[in-house]
């Protein structure tokens, strides 16, 4: 819906644009920044190559002689639409990339602020059982899943941590390094 409303926008302003007289390379920089909003803020790179082609048509019916038609007289315009698909492409994978580096560098910097912690955690734990429980709940917190202690004190489980999608088994590690499924974490 957003790619519509982008690509709708961007024709109303070409249209205003080709009114007031500027020229078609002023119209095409609009969808081409609309082939960049596009790109960043959806999750699918095929939106983007979509967008690219659909720009093409719009442009040719909104912009080119003859007017509210497909048809091209000029024979530049074929090279000017190939170009331009080409811009609309690169730039919509070149968005979509940066977008995902993003991404990645923040589960990264995630990813650190946990082992960091963990460390200075560790660093301060003077028992096996803190060590266990420090271990536990960074492992959880690293998973995204939930820590609870077990009713022992040598042992705790995850809610998640080693369970398949779709399922919810919790598991129990005892400090004597077996591992036993069990139903749940009590109080859970």
């Amino acid at each position: 819906m957003f790619t519509v409303l982008m690509l709708l926008a961007a024709t109303l302003i070409g249209l205003l644009l080709y009114r007031h007289g500027l020229s078609s390379s002023s119209i095409m920089m609009v969808y081409l920044l609309s082939i960049l909003l596009v790109s960043v803020t959806t999750s699918q790179r095929w939106y983007s190559g979509v967008s690219s082609v659909i720009i093409l048509f719009l442009f040719n019916y909104f912009f080119v002689q003859p007017r509210f038609s497909l048809k091209v007289y000029e024979s530049g315009y074929p090279v000017s639409f190939f170009v331009m698909f080409l811009t609309a492409m690169i730039t919509g994978t070149l968005a979509n990339r940066l977008k995902r580096n993003a991404q990645q560098s923040a589960e990264t910097a995630f990813r650190t602020r946990i082992i960091s912690e963990t460390d200075q955690l560790l660093a301060k734990a003077s028992t096996r059982e803190e060590i266990m429980t420090i271990c536990a709940r960074q492992s959880s917190s690293l998973r995204g899943s939930r820590y609870c202690p077990f009713s022992r004190p040598s042992c705790f489980c995850w809610s998640r941590a080693f369970s398949s999608p779709g399922s919810v088994p919790a598991r129990r590690i005892c400090s004597r390094g077996k591992a036993s499924c069990v139903s749940g974490c009590p109080g859970s």
